[in-house]
């Protein structure tokens, strides 16, 4: 039990890894990573609410800071837009939320804690798809031993020590996601 409990853990860091780097930047990941963290340790204690702990104190400190990050990522890409340098806010799903703030119809605009509340949504939604994706890979992989060592070739010889990348990933056949959902569905 504690094996499985530890590869379930490996894969939930692993997966916010993967959310924060690719959406949001490893500043983010490392943040929102201490959150999880004071929540998981102070989740048992009996709490005082007149005294805060000082788990709680550095938790506020982490959400100021986080809510300082994501002000500074959208400021940067509103700059952009600004001074000409890019055309719109970004193809993703905070450019997305961008242009809803920049609606020419006030009663349709979000506010900008909207956006930050929605991102940290889809960090946390996305956190739980992506975990229960990879276990149900390495769960395949661990009974289909066929497919788990013909990945591991795959890997090894496009990659070889190398650490995989988007692009890396994506010339990978045997690897890529929608093979290995395909085989879960046979």
């Amino acid at each position: 039990m504690k094996v499985k409990r530890l590869k379930c853990m490996k894969n939930s860091s692993l997966s916010l890894e993967i959310i924060s780097n690719s959406v949001f930047g490893k500043h983010i990941f490392d943040m929102l990573d201490k959150i999880a963290y004071i929540s998981s340790m102070s989740y048992e204690k009996l709490r005082n609410p007149i005294i805060e702990s000082s788990e709680e104190i550095e938790a506020d400190k982490i959400l100021e800071e986080l809510f300082e990050s994501f002000i500074g990522i959208i400021k940067q890409r509103e700059d952009k837009v600004k001074s000409g340098q890019s055309d719109n806010y970004g193809g993703d799903f905070l450019g997305s939320l961008l242009v809803g703030h920049h609606n020419a119809d006030e009663e349709a605009r979000i506010s900008v804690d909207e956006i930050i509340e929605e991102c940290k949504s889809f960090y946390f939604a996305g956190h739980k798809t992506v975990t229960s994706l990879l276990s149900w890979s390495m769960y395949l992989l661990a009974i289909h031993t066929d497919w788990e060592e013909k990945s591991r070739e795959e890997v090894l010889e496009f990659l070889g020590q190398e650490n995989p990348t988007t692009e890396s990933i994506s010339r990978l056949k045997m690897v890529r996601t929608q093979h290995l959902i395909f085989f879960s569905l046979q």
